[in-house]
């Protein structure tokens, strides 16, 4: 797993301008992109993956993309839509269910996982080990536990 610090901004797929941003800093020199699509139904999802594809096609970095992923077809989207990683949100039980499920389908290299405190990589510690490449942590004041 990757220990390097990188420059990561953060795009939501709700903004109204997310495809000149990821652009703006794609241009600018970030390292990756970081975007979530935060969608509660099959419709926005389905726009946020629009949206997603819109994206990769201006910006010359990685994506590390997630939104509402339910099932392994989610993840399928995401990566065909033009990210790299597909991201497991893991304070959903069911996300962590799936991981072994699509690390075996699309790759280790192509899952990463964010979590908001550390517990959870530890409760998980073997899970993450043998099927994640990355961890995001999203609120980094909660690393020291």
């Amino acid at each position: 797993m990757k220990n390097n610090k990188k420059l990561v901004p953060y795009i939501s797929l709700k903004e109204e301008d997310a495809v000149s941003l990821a652009k703006y800093y794609s241009d600018a020199g970030a390292d990756e992109l970081l975007v979530f699509g935060f969608s509660d139904s099959d419709e926005e999802h389905e726009k946020a993956i629009g949206i997603l594809r819109e994206i990769a096609r201006v910006v010359e970095i990685p994506i590390i993309a997630g939104d509402n992923i339910k099932r392994m077809e989610d993840v399928k989207k995401l990566l065909y839509a033009g990210a790299s990683k597909a991201v497991l949100n893991y304070t959903k039980q069911d996300n962590i269910d799936l991981t072994e499920e699509v690390s075996k389908r699309f790759g280790k290299e192509k899952i990463a996982v964010s979590v908001d405190n550390i517990k959870i990589i530890a409760d998980n510690k073997l899970l993450i080990t043998d099927c994640v490449d990355e961890i995001i942590l999203l609120n980094p004041e909660n690393e020291a536990v």
